[in-house]
């Protein structure tokens, strides 16, 4: 859960540019028991960094991204390398007008 703390106080490091989470233990982060599977989610928190280029989430077991990643405006690169349980990206990713990067190779 020391992830999980972090992570929410990320969200107040409004100036932080890249964020790279790739290989991490973010699949221990319980968002939510699924039909006897763990979800991971990111914390809300995360949606406040306006100033993010850069998010790193290669070869992680995270299951979906959540709608707050459209507030991400100056996102400019998203990594979801190698995401084998995300199996949809949200319609909320529509309003990044910044992202000019995404990999999703070896995703389902």
């Amino acid at each position: 859960m020391k992830l999980l703390v972090l992570l929410k106080q990320m969200g107040e490091l409004k100036s932080l540019k890249n964020l790279n989470l790739g290989s991490t233990g973010i699949s221990d982060i319980p968002d939510a028991i699924d039909g006897g599977e763990r979800t991971c989610v990111l914390p809300e928190e995360l949606g406040n960094l306006r100033s993010l280029n850069y998010l790193g989430l290669s070869r992680t077991l995270i299951s979906k991204l959540p709608d707050f990643i459209g507030r991400l405006q100056s996102l400019e690169r998203l990594d979801l390398t190698e995401c084998f349980r995300l199996s949809r990206l949200p319609d909320a990713m529509g309003g990044l007008r910044s992202l000019s990067w995404l990999s999703l190779k070896r995703c389902k």
